[in-house]
């Protein structure tokens, strides 16, 4: 099968996620959950589609980039939510992972790097999935070739984020946001299979 078109499925979840996360509080972290929309075990009689990945379950099959996509994501917040709350919130959500001031402040300011190089490549997929809508069956080879282009653009920009946190983020820091990301992270995702996309 063809890899899964991540770009928009993730970002729903990833909106989910952080609403649910940031209404929560860092501190009460463990009784955050994915909203029904989104496939929740809370939705009554709502069953995921065959071949979603469970982080509640799989937590292993969750790939590390996802995730601190994810944390990035919901640490910079969308354009329209760039307000003296929400950043107080993001340092909330960030202390509550045991971080210093100093690295607070150094990963807002790569989370913020990381939205402006992201949010054109979000808004072209959002465009070119738009364009598909209606069609009965399987995504056009064009549209797949796009999304998969930009896919490739969207893992260069997040490898080239994760460095710099390796790169700037105090060692015990460092270790606290990858234990952070990789298990209280991990265990709040669901990818779910792309629809459309094209077999091989």
């Amino acid at each position: 099968m063809r890899t899964r078109s991540l770009l928009l499925l993730t970002a729903t979840i990833i909106i989910a996620f952080a609403l649910a996360t940031i209404s929560g509080g860092a501190g009460r972290s463990k009784s955050t959950r994915l909203p029904p929309a989104v496939g929740s075990p809370q939705g009554r009689g709502a069953l995921d589609p065959p071949g979603t990945i469970n982080g509640a379950v799989n937590s292993e099959l969750i790939p590390d980039k996802t995730a601190y996509l994810m944390m990035l994501r919901l640490v910079a917040g969308t354009p329209e939510k760039q307000n003296d709350r929400f950043r107080n919130q993001s340092r909330a959500y960030l202390k509550g992972m045991g971080l210093d001031a100093e690295d607070i402040e150094v990963l807002l300011e790569l989370a913020d790097e990381f939205r402006g190089s992201i949010t054109p490549i979000d808004d072209q997929a959002k465009a070119t999935v738009a364009l598909e809508n209606g069609k009965p069956s399987q995504r056009s080879s064009e549209a797949q070739r796009v999304l998969d282009e930009l896919q490739k653009q969207k893992d260069v920009i997040l490898t080239g984020t994760i460095n710099n946190l390796q790169r700037r983020l105090n060692p015990v820091g460092l270790l606290r946001v990858h234990q952070y990301v990789t298990t209280e992270v991990k265990r709040k995702t669901k990818i779910f299979p792309d629809p459309l996309a094209k077999s091989k």
